[in-house]
């Protein structure tokens, strides 16, 4: 500061005047940031003036003290200036390394502030053997980087890993095809558990997709993150042998004028080689969808398999329509959803409804139909529900009574 004081008391030499503007100037960027809080990286470009000020402080006293001396009293004063400066540097390295590799490298914070746990994601990637693949389930906040996040750096064959967006429109689908790969026997799922990744990260994201994947086979918890292994089903469709979109034309519409135009599903059972969802398993349904008005908020998507009285026997309800993606779109987009089969279910081909709702208020969408009674609800051909898994112990075939028990109104006991 008295080096800043001298320089703009003699403002009028062009070294001096030349320092100040350079310090006014490359502050500007930090003072007139609108980030909270401020931050010192913007006003890095104040660094190599900052050097010039303490220098123009001490040549300054130099002169002052040189012009009021003897010849021998300029010799002592100058050494004694010589060994204050050399102590006063060696105080200053001892306690600027101190804070440095002591105080601040070891700050629990320190790991996290610099996301750690992204280097040791990838070094653990980079040791994988190439039949391995793995999800990496990311916040939205990072998409808009294409490609310039920290782990694009640090992985070695990118080819091997998705980093996915869960809240993206295609999601789900880059999902499955990641999974169709024929290259890969083994899954790792990494789990942030910290911070917004962890917040983005939907846990039903990969068990969803019951054709392709088993159980975990291990779970092995890290610094910030999860890693989970699954082993891919032999049986599991390649992405040449995915099944066909089925085409399909439902309009939904909302009393707000949302309007969800519902164009095809397509089938992604659990028993791929018996072409059924087991009894008490769950599959998942693909839906190529698009909105022609836009929505104000989010939207819910319920799947019901429906007997041949119109009984439902499994519901599974999921996101449709994410928040703040809700304008209207040219192109259908397809996501996939899981449906679920009730315990002891009998094998048959049940109906699939669709009914599409706002979850803040329940309200259902309305078929667009001219119809005196417009409905809330569609069957979009059938599902057929096989026999259970056999690792399912906890099964039981179902007892159907001869005579439904009516227990109050609308609520009948089946068996």
């Amino acid at each position: 500061w008295v080096g800043v004081g001298l320089a703009i008391w003699r403002f009028r030499r062009p070294g001096r005047m030349v320092a100040v503007l350079w310090l006014v100037v490359m502050l500007l960027p930090a003072v007139l940031s609108v980030s909270d809080p401020r931050h010192m990286l913007r006003a890095f470009s104040v660094l190599p003036v900052v050097y010039f000020f303490p220098a123009l402080a001490l040549g300054d006293s130099w002169r002052w003290l040189t012009t009021r001396q003897s010849a021998i009293s300029k010799t002592a004063v100058t050494r004694v200036i010589l060994v204050l400066a050399m102590g006063l540097i060696a105080v200053e390295a001892l306690l600027t390394g101190r804070a440095y590799f002591g105080l601040w490298a070891n700050l629990p914070e320190l790991p996290r502030a610099y996301r750690q746990m992204d280097t040791a994601i990838a070094e653990e990637i980079n040791r994988a053997p190439a039949n391995v693949g793995y999800v990496v389930p990311m916040a939205s906040l990072w998409r808009g980087l294409g490609g310039n996040y920290t782990l694009d750096y640090l992985i070695e064959r990118p080819e091997q890993v998705l980093m996915l967006y869960p809240d993206a429109p295609n999601a789900g689908e880059e999902l499955l095809r990641f999974l169709a790969r024929p290259d890969f026997e083994e899954i790792r799922l990494v789990r942030y558990t910290w911070a917004q990744d962890a917040e983005a990260d939907p846990r039903e994201l990969l068990p969803r997709l019951t054709g392709l994947v088993g159980e975990p086979t291990d779970t092995r918890e890290a610094t910030d993150y999860v890693v989970q292994s699954y082993v891919l089903r032999d049986d599991r469709p390649t992405p040449s042998t995915l099944p066909a979109i089925e085409p399909l034309d439902l309009t939904f519409v909302a009393n707000a004028g949302t309007q969800v135009q519902v164009s095809g599903l397509q089938h992604l059972v659990a028993n791929s080689a018996a072409n059924d969802v087991p009894s008490g398993g769950d599959g998942v349904i693909g839906l190529a969808w698009r909105l022609t008005e836009p929505s104000e908020g989010e939207l819910h998507l319920s799947l019901r398999l429906l007997d041949g009285l119109g009984n439902s026997v499994g519901q599974a309800d999921s996101l449709l329509v994410q928040p703040g993606e809700s304008s209207a779109t040219e192109s259908a987009q397809l996501t996939y959803h899981p449906i679920h089969v009730a315990p002891g279910t009998p094998p048959g081909s049940y109906g699939l409804e669709l009914i599409i709702y706002d979850p803040s208020t329940g309200a259902r969408l309305t078929l667009a139909e001219a119809a005196p009674a417009p409905r809330d609800a569609a069957v979009a051909g059938s599902v057929q529900v096989g026999r259970p898994d056999e690792s399912d112990t906890d099964y039981a075939p179902a007892t159907i009574f001869e005579q439904p028990l009516e227990i109050v109104a609308d609520l009948t006991l089946l068996g």
